[in-house]
């Protein structure tokens, strides 16, 4: 399970949706990025993914927020 919600208004993720592919390529570049531990994945396979999942991550996140702060704010005033 990676995202958890408790009533109407509390959530919770075990990963990092606000995370663009500039950013993660940042962590990548860093010193303590682990391409050598054991049962992490080299860099292309990464780049694959977030080739392949970035933009939907950012779609979600978005309208995560929007129902979130926007549309449910609206829903609850009225």
């Amino acid at each position: 399970n990676q995202a958890f919600r408790y009533n109407d208004s509390v959530y919770a993720v075990q990963f990092h949706p606000e995370v663009t592919p500039e950013i993660f390529k940042r962590w990548q570049d860093s010193d303590w990025a682990m391409f050598d531990e054991p049962g992490s994945q080299d860099r292309e396979t990464q780049n694959k993914i977030v080739a392949k999942h970035g933009r939907s991550q950012t779609e979600w996140l978005n309208n995560f927020l929007q129902e979130l702060f926007v549309d449910g704010d609206r829903t609850r005033n009225e």
